[in-house]
């Protein structure tokens, strides 16, 4: 998609909108807005010192689309967006990622990046049902109806903790491990994708990563066929310090994770301490560290997401329903009677989605759950009055077979959180002001989202 340009308005401003693939120039003034904006990096080969320069836009370019404002030739600001495979509890989906939001300070509070966040929502909204990026401040994408979605924490680890995983130890542990661990094929490698920029070049994979990636690096093949990673852990040591700061750890299986962790062991005679992030309710601990050894944690930086087109859930699969089934034992079908029972059919719930950034999100819906455990969207309509009486003040909406359903308020923000299991407990929705009073909500409606929904870490790629 080369680049297109379109003349917009913003706030009585003429203004020019380009949005495709970069060319040269815009990757150049991009780069010039990047290297202001944040720290320069080997990932960005191109310097403003030297304009003679040959520019050669690097190929983890090739499936991002870049659209940025001009003002009398001048960049103004700046949205990279690009697809992200992200694992949101158990589901696969092809999400709207972002980077490098920025404008000069002078373009700044002028409604630059809000206009093209905005214009980004609107093009791609048929595309992705969600979007996900790491703010740089919270409260600006929470107006832009983004939940914080999960709290990273920032765990140091003496060098001593290391010393379980050396080779006399490693294989004790090795041992000890449940055989189906070994078992690739129900884990997606998506986040090992993401790292590899998704298709590795036809040059040695060795020369590849040395290329692309600023931290130094280990891995670990698939023994088969060595352009296959099965672990990649990426690092950068603070000199004088004795630090190693991990900025990757990314594992298929557990094996593959201790095989990490002893690639870090070999070094634990020569570095004080070992860094690394992890989800906050990630237990940590499963990494053999702990307060009593010594580990210190430290709160850092949040991930945001946000449902972009609540139609393109559907579809969005519950295991853990199937999993209460199996613990009750009860089968998938019902051979007596010769037809299928959907144990799911008293899970529902119906509501009025209030969305501000997509209005196209502004509908009333009824989601339920069919016999798979997948999620059913069906769209409702409000009730007409009859006899004077005010249905939109009870809140009715009826379906095709003018079947009645009472639905209450959830603001997209609040249904985002659900879906990403930020919620631990319903009340939540109105004690954030995400929703109608808990009381209007009918309770079999309460029971319904309590069951649906479980409070869990969803598992993104850690770098992008």
């Amino acid at each position: 998609m080369s680049m297109i340009e379109e003349e917009v308005e913003i706030n009585g401003s003429n203004i020019l909108l380009k949005r495709g693939h970069y060319d040269i120039q815009t990757y150049k003034d991009v780069k010039q807005l990047e290297n202001y904006c944040f720290i320069k990096s080997s990932l960005y080969p191109y310097s403003d010192d030297n304009e003679e320069q040959e520019i050669e836009i690097p190929t983890m370019y090739d499936d991002t689309i870049g659209t940025a404002l001009y003002l009398e030739n001048n960049l103004k600001a700046h949205v990279l967006g690009m697809s992200l495979r992200q694992n949101i509890n158990g589901n696969i989906f092809d999400s709207l990622g972002y980077r490098a939001v920025s404008a000069f300070p002078e373009d700044r509070r002028k409604g630059y990046i809000k206009y093209l966040m905005l214009k980004t929502f609107e093009l791609e909204k048929d595309k992705y049902a969600f979007s996900i990026l790491f703010p740089f401040k919270e409260s600006f994408y929470a107006h832009l109806g983004f939940a914080s979605i999960a709290t990273n924490i920032k765990i140091t680890v003496p060098s001593t903790n290391f010393y379980n995983f050396l080779d006399e130890y490693n294989n004790k542990i090795v041992s000890k491990l449940p055989e189906d661990n070994l078992d690739n094929e129900n884990i997606d490698p998506y986040f090992l994708e993401r790292i590899l920029f998704k298709n590795i070049p036809n040059e040695d994979l060795d020369s590849f990563l040395e290329r692309y990636l600023s931290y130094s690096h280990g891995f670990v093949r698939n023994k088969e066929d060595s352009n296959k990673i099965e672990g990649l852990i990426t690092y950068k040591t603070t000199g004088w310090k004795g630090k190693i700061e991990i900025s990757a750890f990314l594992y298929l299986n557990e094996i593959v994770k201790y095989k990490l962790l002893h690639f870090l062991s070999v070094h634990s005679d020569q570095i004080r301490s070992f860094t690394f992030e992890t989800s906050s309710r990630e237990r940590y601990s499963l990494f053999g560290f702990d307060i009593s050894s010594g580990a210190t944690l430290t709160n850092c930086n949040h991930q945001m997401g946000r449902i972009l087109n609540v139609e393109l859930l559907s579809g969005f699969h519950f295991p853990h329903l199937i999993d209460m089934l199996k613990q009750l034992n009860l089968p998938f079908n019902n051979e007596n009677r010769g037809k299928e029972i959907n144990y799911f059919s008293h899970l529902h719930f119906c509501v009025r989605i209030i969305d501000k950034q997509c209005e196209w999100n502004n509908k009333i819906f009824l989601f339920s759950i069919d016999k798979s455990a997948n999620l059913l969207i069906t769209q409702l309509t409000p009730k007409e009055n009859n006899n004077n009486n005010n249905n939109e003040d009870k809140h009715i909406a009826i379906d095709s077979n003018s079947k009645e359903y009472t639905y209450w308020d959830l603001h997209i923000v609040g249904l985002s959180s659900l879906f990403f299991g930020c919620i631990s407990d319903i009340t939540h929705l109105q004690a954030r002001k995400w929703s109608s009073n808990i009381s209007s909500i009918p309770p079999c409606q309460q029971s319904s989202i309590k069951t649906i929904f479980i409070y869990n870490t969803p598992f993104f790629c850690l770098s992008f």
